[in-house]
């Protein structure tokens, strides 16, 4: 079970990996072309705004899953680096709970948003806000299944990283 645990986690990242960059691509490539068309043509794509924030807000969320995956979050670790071996493993793992707590506070409060904002929607492409704000609990339950992946394989994978990331 855990070797699919796994596999099913590594293809969640290749997929997070490619929306990101695809995302980021198309958000640079659209502001890119917001300002031509605002300067050279003196037109302004209003359009670009709210995808722009609507996309950023999913490369945000997303992202901060993805980093949690690879361990990339900066950490300070001078305590952890001091500290004796079984220390650093408990210490490692308070840190995986109270970023746990911290995912599943915004698991709940970001699905309470989101359904509560699905009446909104925004003036220019009319998409529901609540899809915007879809991305906290998207993410937020994609960092808690890297973080419970990472837990699930046992002491042997410290939640703690050299190189001051956890």
């Amino acid at each position: 079970m855990l070797r699919a645990l796994d596999r099913f986690c590594a293809m969640l990242g290749r997929a997070l990996d490619g929306f990101l960059v695809l995302g980021g691509g198309g958000l640079t490539a659209v502001v890119m072309a917001n300002v031509v068309a605002r300067y050279v043509f003196n037109i302004s794509l209003a359009w670009v705004n709210e995808m722009g924030e609507f996309t950023l807000l999913w490369l945000t969320f997303l992202g901060g899953a993805r980093a949690i995956q690879l361990g990339a979050h900066l950490s300070i670790t001078e305590l952890v680096d001091a500290a004796g071996p079984r220390a650093k493993s408990v210490l490692g793992w308070i840190a995986e709970a109270m970023a746990a707590a911290v995912l599943l506070a915004f698991l709940v409060w970001g699905s309470a948003l989101s359904r509560q904002m699905m009446g909104q929607t925004l003036s220019v492409t009319y998409i529901p806000m609540g899809l915007a704000y879809a991305a906290m609990p998207v993410g937020a339950a994609l960092g808690l299944l890297f973080i419970l992946q990472r837990l699930a394989a046992g002491p042997a994978q410290a939640p703690h990283r050299e190189g001051g990331v956890a």
